[in-house]
């Protein structure tokens, strides 16, 4: 059972146990930004979509598709590295 434990500065904060939770949660909201961030990267990458942008004034379409896919991958690869580490903390707790 987790405790509430309150800080010097009267803040309250949780035991190990709660922290736990909520470093589980932490890992379970990133697990779901990855699969968004999956999910929307999948027609960007088939070709099935793309993005585009024009610039005020003129009527010229450019394509930033390539720059989203780019930062897709990019958040992707940062979450991974960020649920890998959460859960490398996790299993070293007692």
């Amino acid at each position: 059972m987790s405790k509430a434990l309150t800080a010097g500065d009267g803040r309250t904060t949780q035991s190990k146990e709660g922290e736990l939770n909520i470093l589980d949660d932490y890992i379970k909201s990133l697990e779901e930004r990855i699969a968004d961030e999956k999910k929307f990267l999948k027609p960007l990458e088939d070709g099935t979509m793309h993005l585009g942008t024009r610039p005020a004034g003129s009527s010229e379409w450019i394509d930033i598709t390539q720059q989203h896919i780019e930062q897709c991958r990019t958040a992707i690869a940062t979450y991974e590295r960020i649920v890998a580490e959460a859960k490398a903390n996790t299993s070293t707790r007692p």
